[in-house]
């Protein structure tokens, strides 16, 4: 069946909000940009080695960079976890459980990650406002801090919304809905 998110007609399923095939391109893009950025650390740590070693100069605001490149990983990491299809896979408990039992906690799931993770990126995206109003910079090269929060920022902004959208995705599911909207 081809997923069309433009046609809606009621049903006694669920809502379907997005295509898996999105997230999945969404997953892969996250993986991307996570493994760019963790080449980057990796280069980075190597060069600022290698200088130090055999030169005894040091990359200027090399700690800082590094401790920026992670947080991008990291937070474009979450982007892709949040785009996969269950946020429990592994749990001896959850596979135990009967299909209706494991909606629920998917639901439950999706809901806290979305809770959690609303609260941080407004939290930061607080603290970018704040970083570009005061003209904070890297140490010694003087350059701006907040794109890299940004940057950032933007993944977990993703992250939010996947987790929102799969979690109003299977409440009806989760509850039992009668009328549910799913694309035609």
């Amino acid at each position: 069946m081809a997923h069309n998110n433009h046609n809606y007609k009621y049903e006694e399923t669920t809502i379907t909000i997005t295509s898996p095939s999105t997230f999945a391109r969404i997953s892969k893009l996250s993986s991307l940009v996570a493994g760019i950025t963790l080449s980057l650390l990796c280069l980075l740590i190597l060069a600022s080695i290698a200088m130090r070693e055999i030169a005894a100069i040091s990359i200027p605001d090399s700690f800082e960079l590094a401790q920026h490149l992670m947080a991008v990983a990291l937070c474009w990491g979450v982007v892709g976890i949040t785009s996969d299809e269950a946020p429990i896979t592994l749990d001896i408990f959850y596979v135990s459980t009967s299909t209706k039992t494991k909606q629920r906690l998917n639901t439950i799931m999706w809901a806290t990650s979305s809770l959690v993770l609303s609260c941080l990126v407004l939290q930061i995206w607080i603290q970018i406002i704040d970083i570009k109003r005061i003209g904070l910079v890297t140490t010694e090269l003087s350059w701006p801090i907040w794109p890299i929060y940004l940057f950032a920022n933007t993944g977990l902004t993703i992250a939010a919304l996947i987790s929102t959208i799969k979690a109003f995705d299977n409440f009806p599911r989760t509850i039992g809905s009668k009328l549910a909207i799913k694309p035609s």
